[in-house]
């Protein structure tokens, strides 16, 4: 319905037209006031202005045919000049407060067509308003449903609510809306509105926005149906200007039905498109975003963001029209793909690639069983008509294996990989670098190369991974769409590498190019945006990983839905982060919603439904819930031991988090020799230096504290600090992680002031990173304040033994072993810990004692060279600025 005409905004730009208003239609409507016409010098009769009218409609667009019918109301014969014309003193006027809901039969419209057929050709719906309906209508200046009525003919209340854009064929708008007399069981109870014919187009209302948000979309719901008109079908304008966007709005919001429909010349071309390989579900969803619509009046758009943001959410509109333009496609694909399966069935030559590029689709809508059968139908077909080694045949393969790849069918996805590299081999100039076949070679040595990742064999895939990207680099450049996903594919390699820095640079590299190329809203680049929050959280950069990964979720809810693949692993990566940062009640909703999410999508043994469960289990683990946790994280290790074997890195964080559970179960031993398993398979299949071979490394260290193995555990724990500070900063989350592992070590060791330095590091660095209250930040605190506890009541202890005579420390020169420790404490205390903590250690009336006794035997010591004893001069000083603590 909506949609300002080009020509209006056109002549407005270029000033040959005074005042321009939006729109043709209800929606977009024409200016605030009815134009008055100048001073006449004469009255004119009422055929010279219709005559004069009908002339200017051709040049001067909507706004001038309506200036020259409103002519009409003054200054012509039978009444004074600048007067309404008598002869229409009675004609009805519409109230601005009320919504024309009277619509037009089919037959109507096909009459229409008949009697002006040859008018219509190559005409917009704009044009015809101006050349056909506008004079048509201008003796009683009526909308052309009032026309009718008033002939005699049959209106009756619009069962149908007509949203199209204006500047396409008119023609393509009836064929549109016609073909419902094939669809509808009883096509004379249709009753169409459309705004051409039922909107009075000579009236110009003033009507509030308050009567859009309200009598409008009351009427649509009473209407009941609204019928979108996608013109043209790879780039619809109606779901680019904000009033059709509204008219759908209204449409789901009030419970009303929601129909799409081409025209039958669209729908051939959309069918040729998706044969052809030239229609791109992801680019195609991209474009649909209410906050970038267009409207005539930015006033209008406001407040149309204004209203959809009260109510249901500009987010929840762009998913609920997707979810409708999905299922539309789904419907227009099945058709598609019946055809073609009855084609290959006959080795009609053609169905092969339409069979492929509707598994495509499928696979973009996140439809992975549909699109294998898909592949699979287009393989069998080009296989029986070329053979294997066909460019054609090999694209399929392709295709297939990257989806079999999805589902974890990864032996089959390897066997299709080399089958294919083989087949290129055997082709001339499949070498890289040139021939007619290369960059199908490099696709598949990169698609094996992803397939070896998924296998967990790193180092076989990165040389593969390095040599196709090389190859593309050659061929396109570093800014061409398939380089850019090569150089992502890699990143991705780095990333699982624990190779974070190299990572990062290629995930932003993939990021600004696929931005540029592709824009914000397409879904690969919403994937690049989430694969790089997730690479900032492994580097311990939460509060920026956290506003990607927002971005990311709601760019695919909008333009993928909720239950897509691509949306639950964003949900997936947001619950980690919140596990992370200890929002662990925020964690388990989302790591719950995706773990339904994909088995309800993906199956429950595909791999990624298998992650959410290991991870929902870990969650489960941190909250305390045991036995809950110990249910899901066996099911997932059994299905990941199923799946892909021990030696996977998948594989081996089961057993890791198995371990961490056993420990807190008390079941020291078994605990011990899972996570020996899990570090021995981590550094074989990882390395040594691995972030995960390293969490391993860290978490056998505590384990062999645990049961006094403090010798064994200084190794590891040392190792992982070493290994941890090469590959992260100081304050990263891992690095502090080590650090409390060290000073609880050093606690075990009875090195307390050792210790409580480590602690002191590990507190700050996770009251900085984590926050006060998360359970690390907390843990630190409190095996912090049990070593300060310690040191307290050992000094205590020896109470005693500090009150020592000035003579005896004069005769002997000697400093007592608790002074020096005192003043060690001291000095630490006051240079480290906040000052709340130090007045509190001071002044508890047991240490307070201690420290005036202490006091005066060091003053009195003092006599001694005090060059000889360092010791005693720095916890002089230092014992008088604690004692001096209020």
């Amino acid at each position: 319905m909506s949609g300002c005409p080009e020509d209006v905004e056109e002549l407005k730009r270029e000033n040959k037209i005074e005042t321009s208003y939006p729109s043709n239609s209800i929606a977009e409507s024409a200016p605030k006031a009815p134009i008055s016409s100048p001073q006449l010098r004469r009255a004119r009769t009422l055929p010279e202005v219709l005559e004069e009218g009908t002339r200017s409609v051709g040049s001067g667009g909507i706004e001038a045919a309506r200036h020259h019918w409103n002519k009409l109301r003054v200054g012509t014969k039978g009444g004074p000049p600048g007067q309404e014309n008598p002869a229409f003193s009675k004609r009805p006027v519409w109230n601005p407060n009320e919504f024309p809901l009277e619509g037009v039969s089919l037959s109507s419209l096909k009459q229409f067509l008949r009697e002006h057929e040859g008018q219509l050709t190559g005409r917009t719906t704009d044009e015809v308003c101006r050349g056909i309906l506008l004079p048509a209508t201008a003796a009683t200046l009526s909308s052309y449903t009032e026309l009718l009525k008033s002939r005699g003919e049959p209106v009756a209340k619009a069962t149908v609510f007509v949203s199209h854009a204006w500047r396409y064929p008119f023609c393509d708008l009836l064929d549109v809306v016609l073909s419902l007399e094939k669809t509808e069981l009883k096509p004379e109870e249709v009753w169409v509105w459309l705004d051409v014919f039922c909107v009075n187009q000579h009236v110009v209302a003033e009507r509030t926005f308050s009567w859009w948000s309200t009598t409008f979309r009351e009427a649509v719901r009473d209407i009941g149906r609204t019928l979108v008109v996608l013109a043209p079908f790879d780039n619809p304008t109606p779901l680019t200007r904000a009033w059709c966007l509204f008219e759908i709005f209204s449409t789901v919001d009030t419970g009303a039905e929601l129909e799409l429909r081409l025209s039958s010349d669209e729908e051939l071309a959309f069918a040729k498109a998706l044969r052809a390989g030239e229609f791109d579900f992801n680019q195609w969803v991209s474009k649909v975003n209410l906050e970038r619509a267009e409207a005539y009046n930015p006033a209008d758009r406001e407040q149309i963001l204004q209203v959809v943001e009260s109510s249901v959410g500009i987010t929840a509109l762009n998913t609920k029209v997707l979810a409708v333009l999905t299922q539309w496609l789904t419907v227009q694909a099945r058709g598609l793909q019946t055809t073609q399966l009855q084609r290959s069935k006959s080795r009609r030559l053609s169905s092969g690639t339409t069979l492929l590029e509707l598994g495509k689709l499928y696979q973009q809508q996140g439809d992975f069983p549909k699109a294998v059968d898909m592949y699979r139908a287009a393989l069998e077909h080009l296989c029986s008509q070329h053979g294997q080694a066909h460019p054609g045949t090999l694209a399929v393969m392709l295709r297939l294996a990257d989806l079999l790849k999805e589902q974890s069918k990864l032996d089959e996805a390897e066997a299709l990989c080399r089958k294919a590299m083989q087949a290129y081999e055997d082709l001339e100039g499949a070498a890289v670098g040139g021939g007619d076949h290369a960059q199908g070679m490099l696709e598949c040595v990169n698609q094996l190369a992803i397939v070896l990742k998924k296998q967990g064999k790193l180092s076989e895939a990165e040389p593969l991974y390095r040599q196709a990207l090389a190859g593309m680099i050659v061929m396109h450049g570093r800014e061409d769409i398939l380089t850019i996903k090569f150089i992502q594919d890699l990143a991705h390699l780095l990333k699982k590498q624990g190779k974070l820095d190299e990572a990062r640079e290629l995930y932003r590299e993939t990021l600004e190019g696929r931005r540029a190329l592709l824009g914000d809203e397409h879904p690969d680049t919403l994937s690049t945006l989430s694969t790089l929050s997730n690479l900032l959280k492994d580097q311990g950069d939460f509060e920026q990983a956290e506003l990607l990964y927002y971005a990311a979720l709601e760019g695919r809810r909008a333009k993928l839905g909720d239950r897509h693949p691509s949306t639950l692993r964003s949900l997936n990566h947001l619950a980690e982060l919140f596990l992370r940062q200890g929002r662990l009640s925020e964690a388990g909703e989302l790591f719950l919603e995706a773990m339904e999410g994909r088995k309800e999508v993906l199956g429950g043994n595909h791999p990624l439904a298998l992650q959410s469960m290991h991870n929902y289990a870990v969650l489960l683990c941190e909250q305390g819930h045991l036995q809950r946790a110990e249910l899901l994280i066996l099911e997932a290790l059994e299905g990941r031991r199923s799946e892909f074997g021990t030696a996977h890195v998948d594989t081996l964080a089961s057993i890791h988090d198995l371990a961490i559970l056993r420990k807190r179960q008390g079941k020291a031993d078994e605990a011990e020799a899972l996570c020996r398993q899990a570090l021995m398979g981590r550094q074989s299949l990882l390395g040594e230096d691995h972030p995960d071979t390293l969490a391993s490394t860290n978490e056998l260290s505590l384990m062999l504290m645990d049961v006094g193995a403090l010798e064994a555990a200084e190794t590891l724990v040392l190792e992982s600090l070493a290994g941890r500070k090469k590959l992260f900063s100081k304050h990263h989350p891992d690095v502090l992680t080590s650090i409390h592992s060290l000073a609880r070590l050093r606690s075990r060791q009875g090195r307390n002031v050792e210790a409580e330095a480590a602690y002191w590091e590990a507190l700050e660095g996770r009251r900085m990173k984590l926050g006060e209250s998360h359970p690390y930040t907390l843990t630190t605190r409190a095996e912090l304040d049990a070593v300060m506890t310690r040191q307290r009541d050992a000094i205590v202890a020896r109470q005693p033994s500090t009150v020592i005579a000035p003579t005896q420390l004069k005769q002997n020169g000697a400093i007592p072993s608790c002074a020096i420790s005192l003043g060690v404490s001291a000095y630490l205390t006051m240079n480290t810990v906040k000052e709340d903590t130090c007045c509190s250690f001071a002044t508890s009336s047991p240490l307070n004692q201690v420290c005036d006794e202490v006091l005066a035997g060091l003053l009195a010591a003092s006599m001694v060279d005090q060059s000889e004893h360092s010791e005693l001069a720095s916890g002089v000083g230092d014992l008088t600025r604690l004692a001096s603590l209020p």
